[in-house]
């Protein structure tokens, strides 16, 4: 964000002068705090226009089947805001966030006000992507937070700076089939443990570090850690230096692996497919680990025999299985931060965007589960019972979740993970402790790739 000089110096005897700064904000949502940024948190927008003067026009990402909500939410502003406009950028999100890496802010394709995944914040926040705003005043003014900087928010900011909103929230859960759990003669109503299961019984791809911390997250294992300039890993310690409950992860992973060494489910493209074809009622498989926005497919496989139950359902070794807690955001467009016009504008979009009396009709849209709402405000809507229970339970492994890595440099686990993982179907180890040398060689590389 550039600043001109002459505002740089009104606001350094402005801070000079007045003690006013927001509160520090709580460390963000990963296992270790985030080195500091070298330069300092870049200030937060100027301070909007009450509002957008005539002429004002701003441009709004936009997925295409969002677009019928987003454009009732566009002609409700600009009704209070004669002469502005509003332009719509209709792309994927992945799309647009893939414009944003090859080019900069200021290209004409990236749009003033977008949406965008947590796992991407940091990396837009570095980029100098994301303008700094009054994220707090504007939840206030929108409704419906009991705690605002204790939620999700607290994972979009930069030391006292917010550089996002929150626009729904995600965990996984575990879709049923309720047939196949009575003939495998699983009680799913009580806690059911992994280790107990036919390897069969439940499904999801555990090699993939997004399904995989769900099993290593209740033993607290370190895929990657940071601890001020110094990064560390569990997994690259010896196996006699492993603590005993991350061994028995391992073990746990082990077993399931070899449940599955003659079929596709330790294939990274086939394994979808293999659940599909196994959770149909009739099929071997009762359990699948997911997120709810396939709640749709899995009503279609299962029909009446779908039931959801929250991911903390399931325990390994003991202890319930927890998934990150993450979600979506909206942010603006660095360029704007500097036209308090076009920032006033924006903040009314999103002001009607994630009103929390619309949650229902924004579910319906756009299959997003706002944090300013409830499970009790779909409880109360016509929205049908599996849709009710999902977003339950979408809430509730919000709150039993934990906090995620955030520094760019646990990026590079994903492949690291996968990859040690999948050798095994090659490698065809035979005890744990040799399947975790597969393991324990991939993170020592990692660990030298970023200098430790």
């Amino acid at each position: 964000m550039k600043k001109t000089l002459a505002l740089l110096l009104v606001l350094l005897l402005t801070f000079s002068l007045v003690a006013c700064s927001p509160a520090e904000e709580p460390a963000e949502e990963t296992p270790a705090a985030e080195e500091p940024a070298e330069e300092p948190a870049e200030e937060p927008a100027e301070e909007p226009a009450e509002e957008p003067a005539e002429g004002a026009t701003i441009s709004v990402q936009v997925e295409e089947s969002w677009q019928p909500y987003y454009e009732q939410v566009r002609d409700t502003v600009l009704a209070d805001n004669p002469g502005a406009t509003i332009d719509f950028i209709v792309s994927g999100s992945f799309d647009h966030l893939d414009t944003i890496d090859m080019t900069d802010a200021n290209n004409e394709d990236v749009a003033d006000v977008f949406a965008y995944p947590l796992d991407r914040y940091y990396g837009l926040n570095q980029n100098e992507i994301l303008a700094a705003f009054d994220a707090p005043a504007l939840a206030d003014r929108i409704g419906g937070w009991d705690n605002f900087d204790e939620g999700f928010a607290k994972y979009l900011t930069d030391g006292e700076y917010y550089f996002g909103i929150p626009m729904n929230l995600e965990s996984l859960l575990v879709f049923v089939n309720k047939a196949n759990a009575e003939a495998a003669g699983v009680d799913y109503t009580q806690p059911v443990e992994f280790t107990e299961l036919d390897p069969n019984t439940l499904m999801t791809a555990v090699f993939n570090a997004w399904y995989g911390v769900a099993f290593t997250n209740p033993a607290e294992i370190e895929l990657l850690g940071q601890d001020g300039d110094t990064f560390f890993s569990d997994f690259a310690q010896d196996w006699a230096d492993l603590p005993a409950e991350k061994q028995a992860v391992v073990e746990a992973l082990f077993n399931y692996y070899q449940g599955h060494t003659t079929d596709l489910v330790w294939d990274s493209d086939a394994v979808w497919g293999e659940i599909d074809a196994q959770v149909a009622t009739g099929g071997e498989t009762a359990f699948v680990i997911e997120g709810p926005w396939n709640a749709g497919k899995y009503g279609e496989i299962m029909g009446e025999d779908l039931d959801v139950i929250p991911l903390s359902n399931i325990t390994i070794n003991g202890d319930p299985l927890a998934h990150w807690r993450s979600g979506w955001a909206l942010g603006l467009n660095a360029r704007i931060e500097e036209d308090a016009d076009k920032v006033a504008l924006a903040e009314s979009f999103l002001a009607e965007l994630l009103n929390p009396a619309n949650a229902v009709e924004f579910y319906n849209v756009t299959g997003k589960i706002m944090e300013n709402a409830n499970a009790e405000t779909y409880a109360d809507s016509d929205l049908d019972d599996m849709s009710k229970k999902v977003i339950a339970t979408v809430y509730d492994g919000f709150e039993t979740g934990t906090d995620r890595p955030l520094f760019s440099e646990w990026g590079q686990v994903w492949d690291t993970f996968e990859n040690a993982l999948l050798s095994w179907k090659s490698a065809a180890p035979a005890s744990a402790e040799e399947a975790y040398q597969y393991i324990q060689d991939s993170f020592t590389s990692l660990m030298g790739q970023i200098g430790q």
